[in-house]
């Protein structure tokens, strides 16, 4: 599967877990968004509210090396950070979190367990030697 297949489905899950959730529990998810734009080693996905905007990112290293965690075990909980974020404008790994999360059909850890030795980090540091004199 390409990667540009894989951004399909993910897409096509995004969409199922966001309707899922409007019906389950009531809130108004319309405009929420996915990226794939996260970049580094660690994190997997980020469930985001600015100002009115509702948006989860992933990290797009994982789409072409872990997409079938990304679309079981990243996804599920990232939509229930938006609805914790459409029901209370705030979002934590609570008990509303986690019931939210089990629903959906995620588990409700807020760690990804796994062997993701595969991401690299975003950027690459490097040292400079610095005197004064």
């Amino acid at each position: 599967m390409t990667n540009a297949d894989k951004l399909t489905v993910l897409d096509q899950r995004f969409y199922e877990l966001i309707e899922r959730a409007e019906e389950l529990f009531n809130v108004d998810l319309f405009n929420a968004t996915l990226r794939t734009d996260l970049t580094g080693y660690s994190c997997l996905g980020q469930a985001c509210k600015r100002g009115e905007e509702l948006y989860i990112r992933l990290n797009k290293q994982c789409v072409e090396h872990y997409f079938e965690d990304l679309l079981n075990d990243t996804l599920p909980p990232e939509v229930a950070h938006l609805v914790e974020y459409a029901k209370k404008g705030k979002g934590d790994h609570g008990s509303d979190w986690q019931f939210y999360c089990q629903q959906l059909g995620g588990n409700p850890s807020r760690i990804a367990e796994g062997d993701y030795s595969k991401l690299k980090p975003a950027r690459k540091l490097r040292m400079w030697r610095y005197g004064i004199k």
